[in-house]
């Protein structure tokens, strides 16, 4: 696949299906360790809750984490 970027008729792009493959493999890698930080983000924040319930700047900070991991998956 060719695709021609608009601004001149001679500068091309030429994408190979393994370019394609190993970007898709490296999404779904990306996805999936985005996925377990977050989770253990949430175990961290849940214990830090129980265990530290007055430390308002890590409970905060922490939940701060979990907001950004879960908007990137």
């Amino acid at each position: 696949m060719t695709l021609r970027q608009p601004e001149t008729d001679t500068n091309f792009v030429d994408i190979q299906p393994d370019d394609l493959e190993r970007a898709a493999a490296a999404m779904r890698n990306e996805l999936e360790d985005n996925r377990r930080a977050w989770e253990k983000t949430l175990w961290t924040l849940e214990y830090v809750r129980k265990t530290y319930p007055e430390d308002v700047k890590l409970n905060d900070a922490l939940e701060a984490i979990r907001h950004h991991l879960e908007r990137r998956f």
